[in-house]
């Protein structure tokens, strides 16, 4: 499974992830951060200031915090298990993963009913412009989607097969000027009755779809020691932060990752045709605010790092090509295209660093 390696940006808007997940088999939900791939700053030099091994370029951690207890550190086992319904959380996401749709044609549509349909949109008599699915068919949920109130309840006892007309009127601010407020007619035709199938889960579903497991309870067993493990890692890193004494910051490295937070923001905000000043106005902020919530978001990432370079430089450990298969994946040199060498390096020593609380703790 190839895992992602994801950029600071957003961080500001969705908060810091403290520690990432990691590798877990049959959980393709498995990222290290809050953004996309896709919509991360490709512009944007994320190994800037780092070494190619994962340090801040000229920093010692020593002369910038000083590290709370990161050995023998205690817990209790009862806080950090998962519950049963955490565990079938994590398994129903799997089964709908492999769901499939059954296409039924016969029934009727009733409230909560997804039925694939044809429709062809008129004012007047004349067709107009994006009111019309050209054949290709939409499915809907009747009751959930959103359409223009009062489409999708015409449905209601219908059946497949069906060929009819609706009318209904679009709202006065529906936002296309040539249709504000008009009364519509449309022309519909059901296709069909869609069905989610959810798979079972059981032995025969975990061997054909889990790599690495035979049957379903040493794989709900899997689950519950993992996320177990999860929870104990975060736990601890959060309490060794909050535990560490921060006595400054680099304050180049700090300008330098503030400057990359806007970056890779304003190359997101570029995807959705919007720049800061408009996002400044949909959100109702100003740009010192903004500002003040980069350097917050960047100020936890600098505590963050400083306390896994301080642990590893006090350990003596370096990162390792089993970990970064283990915390990214065996393509993880293709990462080094987009975020650069230093950057997966640094990725991947907090998640060692978080391990090595882990293996040190001390259950009470």
């Amino acid at each position: 499974m190839r895992k992602r390696i994801i950029g600071i940006a957003l961080s500001l808007c969705l908060g810091a992830t403290v520690v990432g997940c990691s590798s877990n088999k049959g959980d393709d939900n498995n990222t290290t951060s809050s953004q996309s791939e896709e919509s991360s700053g490709k512009s944007v030099n994320y190994s800037e200031g780092l070494d190619d091994n994962g340090y801040m370029s000229g920093v010692k951690a020593s002369d910038y915090i000083t590290l709370g207890t990161y050995k023998g550190m205690g817990y209790k086992k009862d806080d950090v298990a998962p519950s049963e319904d955490e565990i079938q959380d994590k398994i129903d996401y799997l089964l709908n993963q492999h769901a499939t749709t059954n296409k039924i044609t016969d029934g009727v549509i009733e409230d909560g009913t997804s039925v694939n349909i044809d429709y062809t949109g008129y004012i007047g008599e004349e067709a107009f412009d994006g009111g019309s699915t050209e054949g290709k068919g939409t499915t809907v949920t009747i009751g959930k989607t959103q359409y223009i109130d009062g489409f999708l309840e015409q449905l209601v006892g219908h059946k497949p097969g069906d060929e009819f007309s609706i009318n209904v009127t679009f709202p006065e601010d529906y936002g296309k000027e040539e249709l504000n407020g008009k009364e519509a007619r449309f022309d519909i035709k059901i296709n069909h009755i869609e069905e989610t199938v959810v798979p079972e889960f059981n032995d025969a579903f975990v061997v054909e779809n889990v790599e690495g497991y035979d049957n379903a309870e040493a794989y709900r067993s899997y689950l519950n020691d993992e996320m177990t493990t999860y929870n104990l890692k975060n736990d601890l890193w959060s309490e060794l932060i909050e535990n560490t004494t921060f006595n400054s910051y680099p304050e180049d490295m700090k300008k330098m990752m503030a400057e990359k937070e806007k970056s890779a923001f304003e190359e997101y905000l570029a995807n959705y045709g919007m720049t800061l000043q408009s996002y400044y106005e949909s959100q109702g902020t100003t740009e010192e605010e903004f500002n003040k919530q980069v350097e917050e978001a960047v100020e936890q990432s600098l505590q963050q790092n400083l306390v896994a370079q301080g642990i590893a430089e006090a350990e003596g450990f370096t990162v390792e090509e089993a970990d970064l298969i283990k915390y990214v994946g065996e393509d993880y040199k293709d990462e080094y295209e987009t975020y650069g060498q230093g950057y997966v390096y640094q990725f991947v020593l907090v998640q060692k660093a978080a391990q090595f609380l882990v293996d040190n703790a001390v259950a009470e």
